[in-house]
């Protein structure tokens, strides 16, 4: 669409050009505004068009952009749901374990990556043309300069080609534009490098996983409480048959006898 649009005005620019001449020299102007009144008409409905149709695209890419954060962001909830201790606690109280709700602050974040993450494909694409356009100018250049090595060599041994010595008056000139150009295209692909686009993606990695840390943090104190909450009524529960039945009344945990690791934990946290 853009080669359409630059070729309607360098189009408008000719034919306004044509237009000041006739203004100029007196004569009749009327099919010179009206080829710039078409051009013009012609150039306002190939900018809308090309409007709507980047206008749709930034749409698509949009979409894009936020499915991937949920997608990503779900990916962050169900490695903090699926646990070995959510397990363990569905099995024991199902009714009572808690459930992952879906954190703001995860789904911020994730979106914050995805974000990042297109940002950072389209930078290293146009990267990539960018450098990909000086290599082949890189390969052109050298190709002139074995050209003009091998006619030296040629001279050198006597063996000069009839067309070498129009060829020896282009080459050199043909050498330097080439290396300006291999110039100005290095110089492109080297601004053009994603560096401000791959820190904004580390940053929102990090934040998000410090994002994840934290409500992992927060849901495994959530278990562990209601774990503790089982145990004791099961205690309770054991405690209260022992009684009932008569038996251990002047040993307060019955037959019940923690475990070494349980003991270390509460030394350590009593």
């Amino acid at each position: 669409m853009s080669t359409q649009i630059d070729q309607l005005n360098t189009e408008l620019k000719a034919a306004q050009v044509a237009l000041d001449a006739a203004l100029v020299a007196g004569e009749p102007s009327r099919s010179d505004r009206n080829e710039v009144a078409r051009l013009e008409a012609e150039l306002a409905t190939a900018q809308q068009a090309e409007a709507a149709e980047k206008a749709i695209i930034a749409a698509q890419e949009a979409e894009e952009i936020q499915a991937a954060g949920i997608a990503l962001a779900d990916a962050q909830h169900a490695a903090i749901a699926q646990s070995g201790a959510a397990v363990a606690l569905a099995e024991i109280a199902p009714e009572d374990t808690p459930i992952v709700a879906y954190d703001p602050a995860i789904e911020s974040a994730a979106q914050r990556v995805a974000t990042a993450q297109a940002a950072m494909d389209k930078a290293a694409a146009a990267h990539g043309e960018l450098t990909e356009a000086a290599d082949k100018l890189r390969a052109t250049l050298a190709a002139k300069q074995g050209a003009l090595a091998e006619l030296k060599a040629r001279r050198a041994a006597g063996t000069s080609l009839p067309e070498d010595a129009l060829e020896a008056l282009g080459l050199p000139d043909d050498i330097a534009d080439l290396e300006r150009l291999v110039a100005i295209a290095a110089g492109n692909a080297a601004s053009a490098l994603p560096t401000a686009e791959q820190a904004e993606l580390a940053a929102a990695q990090k934040l998000l996983a410090e994002t994840k840390t934290d409500a992992t943090l927060r849901v495994a104190r959530e278990r562990i409480a209601l774990a503790e909450r089982t145990f004791l009524l099961c205690y309770q529960e054991l405690r209260g048959a022992e009684q009932a039945s008569g038996r251990y009344q002047f040993r307060p945990s019955g037959d019940y006898r923690a475990s070494s690791d349980l003991k270390l934990l509460v030394s350590r946290h009593g």
